[in-house]
């Protein structure tokens, strides 16, 4: 998938594109990064804290509507040299806002 992937620390800071991740969504969503990147090893070091996923195209052509999947990551495991992402889809507003 060629859309944009943001993520955030729930109730902190703001989101972060990250620029080096796609995305799988079929039955599930799953997002890949590089084992080196940044936001790899800040959630490996985060532990068991709440990150909010956004993916959606963030710039789609004019008179387009902007599709958004919402959701919560799950858990996350190194494969080869990158780090697998599962997402669960967000169920509440509630569950968005952390």
């Amino acid at each position: 998938m060629s859309d944009d992937i943001q993520v955030k620390e729930a109730g902190t800071g703001q989101w972060t594109t990250l620029t080096d991740a796609t995305s799988q969504v079929d039955g599930g969503i799953t997002i890949t990064i590089p084992a080196t990147s940044e936001f790899a090893a800040r959630l490996s070091a985060a532990g068991p804290r709440k990150y909010l996923v956004l993916i959606g195209d963030l710039n789609p052509p004019e008179g387009r509507p902007v599709h958004m999947l919402h959701g919560v990551i799950r858990s996350w495991k190194p494969v080869g040299d990158s780090l697998v992402i599962d997402v669960r889809p967000a169920a509440t507003v509630e569950d968005m806002q952390g």
